[in-house]
């Protein structure tokens, strides 16, 4: 479940951070899997740790985009 959602969120990622900008999603994800991280702590059964770890991977996968981006586009060409 989180592989596949890290995945989904690596496609999407993009096409998300070009619409919305890619600092603030950026950030978003951040605050998005520290808030899946405590849910998947507090889960009391395994339903709910599975939509928690399937929303974290999802984070991770539109973050992982979104820093490598991120990096491309602040660096400079010489390091390419």
């Amino acid at each position: 479940m989180g592989k596949g959602s890290f995945l989904v969120g690596s496609i999407i990622g993009g096409h998300l951070g070009d619409w919305y900008g890619r600092q603030f999603l950026f950030y978003m994800c951040q605050l998005g899997i520290v808030i899946t991280s405590c849910m998947t702590t507090a889960a009391r059964d395994w339903q709910g740790y599975s939509v928690c770890q399937a929303l974290n991977g999802l984070m991770y996968g539109m973050l992982e985009v979104e820093s490598i981006t991120l990096l491309m586009e602040y660096t400079n060409n010489r390091w390419v």
